[in-house]
């Protein structure tokens, strides 16, 4: 299912994955946002704007890095702009 950040239901408690901008899970007040993208400046902006966790998913395993940074629980919710809905469905708890 595809749905808005808005319309997400993301709690204080919840960890995000979520490529490139961040703002959204923010806003929503995510405590965890792991941003993943292959671009250090575009990670450094999702740094700015919340992210707490930040992953460069040309350097190591996207999946198996999102699993140790929860302890094995995987994300509340994972969002992929771009066409990686692979990733989103691996990486979701």
């Amino acid at each position: 299912m595809l749905i808005k950040v808005s319309n997400s239901g993301i709690c204080h408690s919840d960890t995000i994955v979520q490529d490139g901008g961040v703002s959204g899970a923010a806003v929503a007040g995510a405590s965890r946002i792991i941003a993943f993208d292959p671009v250090e400046g575009r990670r450094e902006t999702a740094s700015s704007f919340g992210a707490t966790d930040l992953v460069d998913p040309t350097a190591v395993d996207l999946v198996s890095t999102v699993m140790d940074l929860t302890g094995g629980a995987g994300a509340d919710y994972a969002f992929e702009a771009t066409d990686g809905i692979r990733t989103v469905l691996d990486v979701a708890g």
